[in-house]
């Protein structure tokens, strides 16, 4: 009856060590972004949004070219933009919008700034911001085929 017990103890321990032993960290993603939105007040009457976006290469080699696209998702900040899918470039070159490539083991900051003519219910920006993932950010490659996507959920106030 011992010897079961001790085997049965024995087996348990073995698992354990073979589990934890052969699990391993995540590795390191070879993109990673992060973004925020900061909404400018100039006056009363006059505020500006800027979505940026931090793509950074954690890799050897550099990023294919890409396009950045935010994508929003609530009807309220979309008619704000007036628009629902803004491509990083397209407004003032037009055509796909710009092409960005990263050199290894660096990041760059990628963004837009955008009028907005009526005023801003901060309270409601901020909320479909950080709790309602509002916008998407889409890194497409030159095929417009999606390399990766994400959501910005930081909100900032400059005056």
């Amino acid at each position: 009856m011992k010897q079961k017990y001790l085997f049965g103890v024995f087996a348990i321990i073995m698992l354990f060590i073979l589990i934890v032993g052969c699990s391993k960290d995540e590795p390191e993603k070879s993109i990673t972004m992060n973004g925020e939105i900061v909404l400018h007040s100039v006056d009363k009457n006059e505020n500006y949004l800027t979505i940026s976006t931090t793509v950074k290469n954690n890799q050897h080699k550099n990023i294919e070219p890409f396009y950045v696209e935010y994508k929003i998702n609530d009807k309220w900040l979309s008619s704000i933009f007036e628009d629902s899918k803004i491509i990083v470039g397209k407004k003032i070159g037009g055509g796909d919008g710009q092409l960005f490539t990263i050199k290894p083991k660096s990041s760059y900051q990628i963004g837009e700034n955008y009028k907005i003519v009526s005023p801003v219910d901060e309270k409601k920006l901020k909320q479909a911001i950080e709790k309602e993932n509002a916008v998407e950010v889409i890194l497409l490659n030159q095929d417009k085929k999606v390399i990766m996507t994400g959501y910005i959920n930081k909100y900032l106030k400059q005056k």
